[in-house]
């Protein structure tokens, strides 16, 4: 079975078991304080940018901007069209971790690695909140991902990556260098060992 296969089929258990159990219903609750802000910096009349230099939140704007896609896409500003860009960004984290796994390891041990992610409380709490969280992790597993030896075009596509990563949210930063502390960690170290 493919590594994409095996991403897809996490991501389809997910989803069922989402519809199941109602909890999508978490995604019409009101916003809450932080997810207004994110609601009124990505609707502000006068652009996103606008409103980060007036103080209203310092969190780069790539996420905003997808908040106001997908208003401007769907027509509509509700709680679950402002909270889209975390559920299809945490959709694709599972995926991408499914991927990723399934390089490595077997097709139940993919999926499974998969699930627990889904699965894991603060990684729902951030699928489902209109804030940069759910990107930062996408990103963060993106970068990762682009770090892993072999890889033709590999560079190009780090580089991406880690553009992305520091442009989720300032945390991606700090991602960002541990990240190459430890990439360069590993190329000191396995040098030695070889």
């Amino acid at each position: 079975m493919t590594p994409v296969a095996v991403g897809l089929i996490a991501l389809a258990i997910v989803a069922l078991c989402a519809l199941a159990s109602g909890s999508t219903a978490v995604l019409y609750r009101p916003l809450w304080l932080d997810e207004v802000v994110t609601q009124l910096v990505a609707f502000a009349p006068r652009g996103i940018l606008h409103a980060m230099r007036s103080g209203v939140d310092f969190q780069p704007p790539p996420y905003y901007a997808l908040v106001r896609l997908a208003g401007v896409l769907t027509g509509i500003h509700s709680p679950f069209v402002v909270r889209l860009p975390s559920v299809i960004a945490a959709s694709l984290t599972v995926l991408l971790l499914g991927v990723t796994l399934r390089t490595r390891l077997s097709v139940t041990a993919s999926i499974a690695g998969a699930l627990t992610l889904a699965a894991h409380p603060y990684f729902i709490a951030q699928a489902v909140e209109a804030r940069p969280y759910a990107l930062w992790i996408f990103a963060c597993a993106l970068t990762a991902e682009g770090l892993r030896a072999g890889r033709r075009g590999g560079a190009y596509f780090a580089g991406a990556a880690a553009i992305l990563l520091a442009a989720s949210h300032y945390f991606g930063v700090m991602a960002l260098t541990a990240m190459g502390l430890s990439v360069a960690a590993h190329s000191r170290f396995s040098n030695r060992l070889s």
